[in-house]
């Protein structure tokens, strides 16, 4: 749905159903459905884990919430792709049975400061940023381990601002 120009009403016209819907009705949805932010949050299999040395990016399999399409659960499923230009939250929350440190990774880059956890060796682990991101940039969720186990819960990320 689409915004529509309302069309010019004088004193005295009669408002019909259809006037009412396409003038009034329909904008309100729209305006409605748009300032609810765009968001997703994906999971994993409950048994999906990194174990061993070694620097894994995380892959997940099922969708909480997608609003836009920012995670697709069939190709690069490891994958945030922001629909538009603008200022994204991205958090994440995992279970560890030892150190490990979890990274946003950008483009699938290491950021400059990096966003990274500080060796998490409590049972669960927790990172977040707010970053600014342009159309179809994406973000991943990877996880460096000395051979401990390590169960990624969730991964997610709301459109903060945009200018669009």
């Amino acid at each position: 749905m689409a915004w529509s120009t309302p069309s010019a009403q004088v004193l005295g016209d009669l408002i019909t159903t259809t006037i009412w819907n396409q003038n009034v009705k329909d904008n309100v949805i729209y305006i409605h459905d748009r300032s609810a932010p765009l968001s997703c949050c994906v999971a994993t299999d409950a048994n999906a884990q990194a174990t061993g040395a070694g620097s894994y990016s995380v892959t997940f399999d099922t969708e909480l919430l997608d609003t836009d399409d920012y995670h697709s659960t069939s190709s690069n499923t490891e994958r945030f792709i922001a629909p538009v230009d603008g200022l994204y939250h991205l958090a994440a929350r995992f279970t560890a049975t030892g150190t490990v440190n979890a990274y946003i990774y950008i483009n699938g880059a290491v950021t400059t400061p990096e966003i990274k956890s500080e060796d998490i060796t409590l049972a669960w682990g927790m990172i977040a940023s707010t970053v600014y991101l342009s159309a179809s940039d994406y973000a991943s969720l990877y996880i460096v381990t000395g051979g401990e186990t390590i169960n990624p819960s969730y991964f997610s990320m709301t459109l903060l601002w945009s200018n669009v």
